[in-house]
């Protein structure tokens, strides 16, 4: 089964309209200067936040992923990722923290090039995959699959499978 492109901004389980980018916040959304100095409210939140990633469809958690991509930010691409997830590429990376440093190589390798997504496939054991193109820069048309394994709102394996040179 694909995994359709949403064009429209994403809905959350209740129907509410979620950020379409990563990070921004409505209006509403935005503590307060009371909520933001009160530690028992940064923990409470921190909490929700943490039971929110939790609840994420397989789906959404792959769409947050892909959405990091594009800021080029090493801490927000592995943010998705379970603290003792594994990453598969030229060689395996254990850990977020190792992930995070694997994440810090891309924007150089990428330069000018942007990552474009494709079709995104679900596979056995709940698993779902993206067909990916690199258009532009140095690595212009280099392409490739990532297959990745989701358990509990973050992703806890991730196979990289490039169709022909590395970048």
């Amino acid at each position: 089964m694909d995994v359709s492109d949403n064009q429209s901004s994403p809905q959350s389980a209740a129907g509410t309209q979620r950020p379409t980018e990563r990070g921004k916040l409505t209006p509403e959304d935005q503590p307060t200067s009371e909520e933001q100095n009160s530690p028992q409210q940064s923990a409470s939140g921190t909490r929700q936040t943490q039971e929110a990633r939790r609840r994420r469809s397989a789906e959404e958690v792959v769409e947050d992923h892909l959405a990091s991509i594009a800021t080029q930010d090493p801490e927000a691409m592995a943010a998705d990722y379970a603290a003792d997830a594994t990453l598969e590429r030229d060689r395996r990376y254990v850990g977020r923290s190792a992930i995070t440093s694997y994440f810090r190589t891309v924007p150089e390798r990428l330069g000018e090039g942007k990552v474009v997504f494709g079709r995104r496939s679900r596979r056995s054991g709940g698993r779902i995959s993206v067909q990916w193109r690199i258009a532009g820069g140095q690595a212009d048309g280099l392409s490739g699959r990532d297959t990745y394994t989701l358990a509990g709102g973050l992703i806890v394996h991730q196979v990289v499978e490039l169709d022909g040179t590395d970048f």
